[in-house]
């Protein structure tokens, strides 16, 4: 068995070199030019994802002119299924859901919208 003596020297010498050495937190090594472009990477790719998070609640409230040309004729069942469509968040998995019968130029024109705008 160790004796507390050894014990206490070896914790005051574990406690020197901790103590001793001059990291200030920062790593011990430099990084390498991946890990670099990963973190840019990652970066770029978060700020992507706020953007098209921020302009999906932007397009939330968007009026279209079929929801306000509605209000002037009877409503149909095509009207009735749009409708509640438009009332829900339009993400692309609803949007395809929603609207594969109806032509593709609607798909296409969002993801162009949300996918290619520049900040």
């Amino acid at each position: 068995m160790t004796s507390i003596k050894n014990l206490a020297r070896t914790a005051i010498i574990l406690y020197a070199i901790c103590f001793f050495t001059n990291s200030d937190g920062r790593p011990m090594m430099k990084r390498s030019v991946s890990e670099m472009q990963l973190m840019h990477n990652l970066g770029e790719h978060r700020h992507t994802m706020e953007r098209q998070d921020w302009l999906q609640m932007k397009l939330q409230d968007v009026h279209t002119a079929l929801e306000d040309a509605r209000t002037q004729r009877p409503r149909n069942k095509d009207d009735i299924v749009l409708g509640e469509i438009r009332s829900q968040r339009l993400l692309p998995e609803h949007l395809r859901a929603a609207m594969q019968k109806k032509s593709i130029d609607l798909d296409k024109a969002y993801m162009d919208v949300l996918f290619k705008t520049k900040p």
